[in-house]
């Protein structure tokens, strides 16, 4: 955290504008989830206090069943908005296997599920994921 703090490309102070342009593209970009064709790794830390579960659960939701044959979902439980702080080493394992092998699960065990986790109505993180 010391490191961030004292990273000059860190962006330590938001404009207004900006939170507003990522509150439009969050509108935008759920409806997006229904026509990826592309493999997806799509990863998100249950303590993320900077983007909420709603539109995440919302992209995820629209995902088509062809998009979802070949997205991983990856949960962890444990993970806030930086997931490369806290659980570093975790998530480059992960990020390097599926850049490997999109089909094989992830070392860490987020992908099992993560479905569950990202639709998960209540906002009430609870559901544990390794």
């Amino acid at each position: 955290m010391v490191a961030l703090a004292r990273d000059p490309l860190v962006i330590k102070e938001t404009r207004v504008d900006t939170i507003y342009g990522l509150l439009r593209l969050d509108g935008r970009g759920t409806r997006f989830g229904a026509v990826l064709e592309a493999p997806l790794l799509i990863m998100y830390g249950a303590k993320d206090e900077i983007v909420p579960k709603t539109p995440i659960r919302r992209f995820v939701g629209r995902l088509s069943a062809e998009c979802r044959g070949h997205a991983r979902l990856a949960w962890y439980g444990d993970g806030y908005h930086m997931l490369r702080d806290l659980e570093g080493p975790i998530v480059t394992a992960d990020v390097a296997n599926w850049v490997l092998d999109p089909a094989a699960p992830l070392p860490s065990g987020a992908d099992r599920g993560a479905t569950e986790a990202f639709l998960q109505r209540s906002d009430q993180l609870s559901l544990d994921t390794r």
